[in-house]
């Protein structure tokens, strides 16, 4: 999967390709994991992920040829296009990127938060004189909440 470009003499030289092979697997192994299956023709030199809910995206056939040829996948029914694969249960687990690793960091930084207000607010709850404390419950109970028909 290289490229070519043109250079002023009028020759090509040819250009790598911009994504690795590892990376387009791992990529591969996502979508498996996240419900797609993979659909790799048999008469023709193609492959595309398919979930019923977004429809289809290419995926690179020589890394789906290389993921059958390492037993990461494996055929789960036959499809128009092809023979559909999906992720093989002995398989190891793809790596996260960079981006889904900060969004993890940044949800689990968002749930310490959320835990450390409801801690700050029982302590200042528990700090009330026990009498505030049982006006306030009392409170609560006889009045309707904001917004709640009378």
């Amino acid at each position: 999967m290289s490229e070519t470009t043109t250079e002023q003499g009028g020759q090509e030289r040819r250009v790598g390709p911009t994504v690795s092979r590892d990376k387009w697997a791992n990529h591969a192994k996502i979508k498996l994991t996240r419900g797609y299956v993979l659909i790799v023709a048999t008469d023709k030199r193609r492959a595309n992920f398919w979930l019923r809910e977004k429809g289809y995206e290419m995926c690179a056939f020589d890394v789906a040829r290389n993921l059958i040829a390492a037993g990461e996948i494996i055929p789960v029914g036959e499809h128009h296009l092809g023979t559909m694969y999906g992720l093989a249960p002995e398989a190891p687990p793809p790596t996260l990127s960079p981006k889904s690793r900060s969004a993890k960091a940044a949800s689990a930084k968002a749930a310490a938060g959320r835990a450390a207000t409801k801690a700050a607010a029982a302590a200042a709850a528990a700090a009330l004189p026990d009498e505030i404390e049982e006006a306030v419950l009392q409170n609560a109970d006889d009045e309707p909440a904001p917004g709640a028909d009378a």
